[in-house]
């Protein structure tokens, strides 16, 4: 008797445990990263590089954001200067002498796309 009353606590401290990191993860705030890199001529002008665009709090409104954010890099370049082509939430642009790609991506805030810093 007394087994299965600390297999049930047990069970009660495991789902607890569960429920307030499902919690904790649904409260997290997103990070709205964009991502780009350039090539001019044959070779990599710029190794790829990421920048924060901005934090919301949920990740519904930074997949909102981050496709307002692509449609704002293709109007900031302009058809007059270059060829620009967006699909989804990655931008394309085409000058006559270099290729630059945007791409925007919505990570939680406790994930760095750059990877983890040194020492």
């Amino acid at each position: 008797m007394i087994g299965l009353a600390r297999r049930a606590s047990l069970l009660v401290v495991a789902f607890s445990l569960l429920t307030s990191a499902a919690r904790a993860y649904a409260e997290c705030a997103w990070v709205l990263w964009e991502e780009w890199f350039s090539i001019v001529g044959d070779s990599v002008a710029s190794a790829k590089e990421w920048e924060i665009v901005g934090a919301v709090d949920t990740v519904a409104t930074c997949t909102r954001v981050a496709g307002d954010a692509a449609k704002d890099r293709t109007r900031r370049w302009g058809n007059a200067v270059a060829t620009t082509k967006i699909e989804g939430n990655q931008v394309t642009i085409q000058s006559a002498t270099a290729l630059f790609n945007y791409r925007y991506v919505c990570l939680p805030d406790t994930v760095d796309p750059r990877g983890p810093k040194g020492k």
